[in-house]
C-alpha cells in the first residue's frame, strides 16, 4: 500500500507490519481529500483496503508524440482516416472537432469536481459568469444535453446525443471542440453502487460515427442550404473502462476491431470519407500498449512518429 504526494507515490507501507494502519492514517491526513476521514474510518472498522498496481507516468517526450496508424487493406492500400492514440489527460487535447462523452443510460453528466471524463468535459463546456470566478459557471453543456433528453428517464445503451459547444466555453475557445457526442455506454449497477459497462462496444462506436456523419455537409443540397459544420476528427475514450469497470485491454480490442471493420466496409453511412483522423484516449501507458498491440494485430500499419517539438 502507498500514499501520494501530488500524482507521485512517496511512501510504501508493509501491510504485514503491525503499525501499518497508523502510518496509513497519517498519510491520509496529508492528502487534502474530504473523503479521507471516511476512508480511514472504513479501514479501521473493516480492516479492508484496496491493493492496486503502481503505473509509471508518461514522459514529456511521449506526451508530445502523436503516434498514428492506418488500416491496410488486402491490396496493401492505407485507408483514411488514420487512427491516433492520444496519450494522457483529455484536457490537453486541442485538435479534435468532436469529443465523445461516455455517459450513463440516465444521461446525467458527472459533477464538475469529479475526476471522470464526463466531469472534465462538463466543466470545460461550462461558461464562467460575472463576477468571474472558477466557481460561478453556467452549466452550458449539461443544460444542452438535458434539453436533448427531455422527459426521458433512461435511454438504451448505444444512444447518442450530439450537442454543440458554447463559443464562450473553454471547450470551444481553448480545446477547439465543435460539439460533444454524448454516448450512453454504461448502466447503473443494480447489484452495488456505481455503474457497469453496457458491453455493446460495436453498437456504440458505429452509432457515434453515424451521428457525426449527419453533421457533415450534404453535397446533394445547394451550397447555401448545406450544414456549415465540418467535422474532420473525433476523439473517443476507451468506452466503459472508467466507472463502467470494463477492462481497458478488452475495450481496446473491441474498439480497434470495430473501427477496422468500418474502414474495411467503406460504408457511406459512417461518413469516414470526411474524417482525417479518429483518436482514442490512452490515459495510462498500459492503455497505450493495449491499443498499439491491437492495432498491430488487426492490419493497421504504424506511421512514422515525428520528433517531438522542443
Amino acid at each position: 500500500m502507498f500514499g501520494h504526494e501530488g500524482d507521485h507515490p512517496f511512501k510504501y507501507l508493509d501491510v504485514t507490519h503491525s503499525d501499518w494502519l497508523d502510518e496509513a492514517m497519517l498519510m491520509a491526513k496529508g492528502l487534502g481529500n474530504p473523503q479521507a476521514e471516511r476512508w480511514t474510518n472504513d479501514v479501521r472498522n473493516t480492516g479492508t483496503f484496496d491493493v492496486r498496481a503502481v503505473e509509471r507516468q508518461y514522459t514529456d517526450r511521449e506526451l508530445k508524440e502523436r503516434p498514428s496508424w492506418q488500416y491496410s487493406d488486402e491490396n496493401g492500400n492505407h485507408l483514411k482516416p488514420k487512427i491516433e492514440i492520444w496519450r494522457g489527460d483529455i484536457k490537453r487535447a486541442k485538435d479534435f472537432d468532436v469529443w465523445v462523452n461516455s455517459e450513463n443510460t440516465h444521461m446525467e453528466m458527472a459533477r464538475f469536481w469529479d475526476k471522470s471524463v464526463s466531469a472534465n468535459i462538463r466543466k470545460l463546456g461550462s461558461v464562467r459568469q460575472l463576477p468571474l470566478s472558477a466557481n460561478r459557471r453556467k452549466d452550458a453543456l449539461g443544460l444542452a444535453l438535458a434539453e436533448k433528453i427531455g422527459t426521458r428517464k433512461e435511454v438504451k445503451i448505444g444512444s447518442v446525443f450530439v450537442t454543440p459547444t458554447d463559443p464562450a466555453s473553454d471547450l470551444s475557445a481553448r480545446n477547439n471542440v465543435v460539439c460533444v457526442a454524448h454516448l450512453a455506454a454504461v448502466e447503473p449497477n443494480a447489484a452495488s453502487h456505481g455503474f457497469r459497462s453496457g458491453g455493446e462496444i460495436r453498437n456504440c462506436v458505429e452509432t457515434v460515427l453515424k451521428e457525426v456523419a449527419k453533421l457533415q455537409p450534404d453535397e446533394s443540397k445547394k451550397r447555401g442550404e448545406r450544414n456549415k459544420i465540418k467535422v474532420r476528427s473525433i476523439l473517443f475514450p476507451l468506452i466503459g473502462s472508467g466507472d463502467g469497470g470494463a477492462h481497458p485491454s478488452l475495450v481496446a480490442h473491441q474498439m480497434v476491431y470495430c473501427l477496422g471493420e468500418a474502414l474495411k466496409s467503406g460504408d457511406k453511412t459512417f461518413g469516414l470519407k470526411y474524417l482525417d483522423k479518429i483518436g482514442i484516449i490512452a490515459y495510462a501507458p498500459s492503455h497505450f500498449e493495449y491499443l498499439s498491440r491491437e492495432l498491430k494485430n488487426l492490419s493497421f500499419v504504424k506511421n512514422d512518429v515525428p520528433e517531438p517539438n522542443n
